[in-house]
C-alpha cells in the first residue's frame, strides 16, 4: 500500500518487515581452450527470466566479478534461483552457460570467429 507524505508532514503506524533469504557463493576458474587461466575476464551471473515474466530493468538481478591472474572468480550474495552465467575475456571471446544450484563453475573460453 503506497504511503504519500508531503513536505512538513509525518506519518505513523508504519511497520517495515525485512525478509531474509539465504545467499550463496558461485566461484570458479576461467581458462582458455588450452587450459591457461584468463586474467581480467568479466564473469556475469544473470537471474534467468521466467516464461511470461515481463522484461524489467535488471536491478538486483545481476551480479558480476573479474577473474584474477589465476583465472579465479567469486560472486557472493547469490540467492537461490536459476541463472545464466556469461564469461567475457578481454579482447577474445564470450561464453554463456545456464547455472542452477552449482557452487563451483568451470568456465573455459574458446576463441570464436563470430563477432570479431
Amino acid at each position: 500500500m503506497p504511503i504519500t507524505v508531503a513536505a512538513g508532514q509525518s506519518s505513523g503506524d508504519i511497520a517495515i518487515r525485512m525478509i531474509s533469504a539465504p545467499a550463496f557463493q558461485v566461484a570458479g576458474i576461467v581458462t582458455d581452450e588450452d587450459g591457461r587461466p584468463v586474467d581480467n575476464a568479466l564473469v556475469k551471473l544473470d537471474l534467468e527470466r521466467m516464461p511470461g515474466e515481463p522484461v524489467m530493468p535488471s536491478m538486483g538481478r545481476s551480479r558480476s566479478a573479474r577473474s584474477d591472474k589465476a583465472g579465479k572468480f567469486t560472486i557472493n550474495g547469490v540467492v537461490n534461483g536459476s541463472y545464466i552465467l556469461v564469461a567475457i575475456a578481454p579482447v577474445c571471446c564470450r561464453r554463456t552457460m545456464r547455472v542452477t544450484s552449482v557452487l563451483r563453475v568451470p568456465v573455459c573460453l574458446r576463441e570464436s570467429s563470430r563477432g570479431r
